[in-house]
């Protein structure tokens, strides 16, 4: 699913965003959080989640900052959204490169341009071979080919990459389903491992390539060593 966040202080211009983004073919799934100000887009837990964030930059005049403030207190907490400016001034287009935006689209919005930017950024999220993990109230981008491995424990996962470990409140279906087609296998239902970093299979335990073990479930043994053997197939030059 789709994260948006809308922050827009004109009650019209924020209906009119929503009606758009339902008309878009490529977003067959997603949901969408509004926000009238600046303040009250980073004060939500939410904002910080999604993964895509339409900002108007001349917003209301009892708000502190303008959208290139909020973008960049969004940017400095972690945030990794793509930021596609919405605004009625073309004066500000240069400026707004100091917080990486996606796109800048000029009002009055054009659905065929709205459509091709939201559409793009769709493109690139699911392109993008990363994922995103909340830790304390700041948000942690890993690549995946960094990541060695994810483990259960109780309620937790330990997600063990090259450089350092994390750990989150999560359960470890959700992983096993936003890295489906990645080459992650789920070895065992304490442990999902990823092919690049497999260094030897030995019975039931796996040997990673910076030393670590894994378990490998009797059970999931035959589709393990089929998709392993595929994954070989297309990497081996």
């Amino acid at each position: 699913m789709v994260k948006i966040a809308i922050c827009e202080d004109n009650d019209i211009t924020r209906r009119l965003t929503v009606e758009m983004l339902r008309n878009i073919s490529a977003l067959n799934d997603f949901s969408y959080y509004e926000y009238t100000s600046g303040s009250a887009l980073l004060d939500s837990d939410e904002a910080f989640d999604c993964d895509i964030i339409l900002m108007d930059i001349q917003l209301s005049k009892d708000d502190d900052m303008n959208g290139f403030e909020v973008a960049k207190n969004l940017r400095d907490a972690g945030c990794k959204a793509k930021v596609i400016f919405i605004t009625a001034s073309p004066d500000h287009v240069y400026k707004s490169f100091e917080v990486k935006p996606f796109r800048y689209i000029l009002k009055p919005t054009i659905f065929d341009e709205f459509e091709e930017a939201i559409t793009s950024a769709i493109n690139y999220l699911e392109s993008s071979p990363a994922i995103k993990i909340k830790i304390d109230k700041s948000y942690v981008t890993i690549d995946i080919d960094d990541i060695i491995y994810f483990e259960a424990d109780k309620r937790y996962i330990n997600i063990r990459t090259e450089k350092q470990n994390y750990t989150v409140i999560d359960n470890l279906t959700n992983f096993e389903e936003m890295l489906s087609n990645r080459f992650f296998f789920r070895t065992h239902r304490t442990y999902i491992v990823n092919f690049r970093h497999i260094a030897n299979i030995n019975q039931q335990v796996i040997e990673m390539k910076n030393g670590e073990c894994v378990l490998l479930s009797r059970y999931k043994k035959a589709m393990f060593e089929a998709a392993y053997n595929d994954f070989l197939k297309l990497n081996l030059k």
